[in-house]
């Protein structure tokens, strides 16, 4: 029999299998200081910077020449992006999840825990931020002014049911930089809505985007075979569908304005 190795107190021996207990139960049962210091630092969240959207949001500003000075951001979580994108506006960051919004207030940020659906700012927003909300944008947009935009991508449909609404028109795509290729954001207002329209042949694929083709390619005909059609078969070989005719994806930001 020996002593413990964590604690020093209690003895270990040898259990039923033949293998010897590392340390003792109470010990085995005990996390750590160290575990316990890991954990704690998981669990410790700071606000985020995506580059990519200040770049977006920047390129926004350029080609529109908008006067944004109040913008909001319904479900924001932990993103405070908008900060520097609209350096000189007025941000107000809501979300449902009190602990995203402890966060941000622990760094000055002005943020309320709120239902999106439901809430009101205390005047009226000339941007409206939805990206990837797990709501519909009927309540958030409430909030916007006549006049003003809502800037949102299309992971949960959100652009495609912003397309619906009478009362908003979409005015352009700003392009997702590409930090591998080395390419920059970009505003495309030309037919904008050729994004609904998808490409309909092979050749149409590896036109619009051909790095995506042929990584589509070799998982295609990995599965059905060489020669395999690949705008017929990826949704089953990949679960994903075929890009849009001008080469825009869910990431990129749709601008809409209100009429």
């Amino acid at each position: 029999m020996s002593l413990c190795p964590v604690c020093g107190k209690n003895e270990v021996g040898e259990v039923s299998d033949g293998m010897w207990l590392p340390v003792c139960e109470s010990c085995q049962n005990k996390p750590s200081e160290e575990s316990k210091e890991k954990t704690e630092a998981k669990i410790e969240r700071e606000p985020t910077i995506s580059s990519r959207s200040v770049a977006m949001y920047k390129l926004f500003t350029e080609a529109l020449g908008s006067d944004t000075k109040v913008v909001y951001y319904p479900s924001c979580d932990v993103d405070v992006s908008p900060t520097e994108g609209f350096p000189n506006s007025q941000i107000f960051f809501v979300d449902l999840n009190p602990e995203a919004v402890e966060v941000l207030k622990k760094k000055g940020f002005s943020a309320e825990c709120a239902d999106v659906n439901n809430f009101s700012l205390p005047e009226s927003a000339d941007v409206v931020i939805l990206l990837n909300p797990v709501v519909p944008p009927d309540g958030p947009i409430k909030n916007l002014k006549p006049g003003g935009y809502v800037l949102c991508n299309d992971w949960h449909k959100t652009a495609t049911k912003m397309r619906d609404k009478k009362d908003f028109k979409l005015i352009g795509i700003i392009n997702t930089p590409n930090d591998v290729k080395g390419t920059e954001s970009t505003f495309d207002g030309d037919r904008p809505e050729r994004y609904w329209q998808k490409v309909e042949t092979d050749e149409e694929f590896k036109l619009v985007d051909p790095d995506y083709y042929e990584y589509a390619k070799q998982k295609v005909e990995k599965k059905f075979g060489l020669g395999s059609n690949v705008v017929e078969n990826i949704r089953v070989a990949l679960g994903l569908g075929v890009p849009s005719k001008n080469g825009h994806h869910l990431d990129d930001f749709f601008v809409f304005k209100k009429l």
